[in-house]
């Protein structure tokens, strides 16, 4: 017991040293820390692979998101409103809003099939 509490502080302690470039690279969807970008709302493109109405979420392979120096990937994301799903199915091309709330906390305010 003694020694996993030790292990845990040390790896604490090393990731605390790091050098914050090091650091960032660890902060996920490529070092791009959310916090700087809280309160903004961020446009999206991407393909529904999934639509879950009774979680209230999507997943969408989105094209890379540059304010947010995201690359391409496949995410499933809360969307602020169930509503807005209604019609949405596996395959569509959308175009989406997606607001950042806090750190790994994303909501998507708009979806909306591409014509």
């Amino acid at each position: 017991m003694k020694a996993n509490i030790m292990a845990v502080c040390a790896v604490f302690l090393f990731t605390l040293l790091l050098p914050p470039a090091l650091r960032a690279a660890d902060q996920g969807h490529g070092g791009h820390s959310a916090a700087a970008a809280t309160g903004q709302t961020h446009q999206g493109r991407g393909i529904v692979e999934a639509v879950d109405p009774a979680k209230g979420t999507v997943t969408v392979e989105h094209e890379a998101i540059e304010s947010l120096r995201w690359p391409s990937m496949v995410m499933t994301l809360n969307v602020q409103d169930p509503a807005m799903l209604k019609g949405l199915k596996e395959g569509d091309q959308v175009e989406f809003n997606l607001l950042v709330k806090g750190k790994e906390e994303y909501y998507i305010t708009r979806i909306e099939p591409v014509r």
